[in-house]
């Protein structure tokens, strides 16, 4: 069950062991829930791990990340970088030049998936939707059967 729709005083227990308000437990979990990454390994994994939620099916969530840096990237279904964990440490790689100034961006979810799927994802597990310029075009091709222009 979702943090947000636990009742309080299931997590009254939790609140006692911290000497905490149970809603103050539960808004510590939401807020983990949303900054934390997934990590997976891939078949053959070479000691790197992905920490975005994004997985493909040769993939297994091992575990999660919890990162100052890791949490300070924001989602795009068309990033312009990467987040693995290379033997302990978080490695933020670029997927092609970026600007100076421009905002560093991962895929918070599996990118190869359909718009439908990734909008659920993310307001499910990070309560957004997503309006980047990828799920603009797509929407508005499902809405409308064409593909909004390029570059808006």
């Amino acid at each position: 069950m979702p943090p947000e729709l636990l009742p309080l005083e299931k997590l009254t227990g939790f609140a006692q062991l911290a000497d905490l308000q149970p809603q103050i437990v539960r808004t510590l979990m939401l807020r983990l829930r949303t900054n934390a990454g997934a990590i997976h390994l891939s078949n053959g994994n070479n000691g790197s791990s992905g920490t975005s939620s994004a997985s493909t099916s040769s993939t297994v969530q091992v575990g999660c990340a919890l990162s100052s840096t890791l949490s300070a990237l924001n989602h795009s279904c068309e990033p312009n970088a990467t987040a693995t964990v290379q033997r302990g440490w978080l490695v933020v790689a670029s997927l092609k030049p970026i600007q100076p100034g421009e905002e560093l961006t991962i895929c918070y979810v599996d990118a190869t998936s359909p718009v439908a799927k990734r909008q659920e994802v993310l307001r499910e597990h990070y309560n957004f939707d997503c309006a980047c310029s990828r799920c603009v075009r797509e929407l508005q091709k499902e809405t409308f059967g064409k593909a909004a222009p390029e570059g808006n």
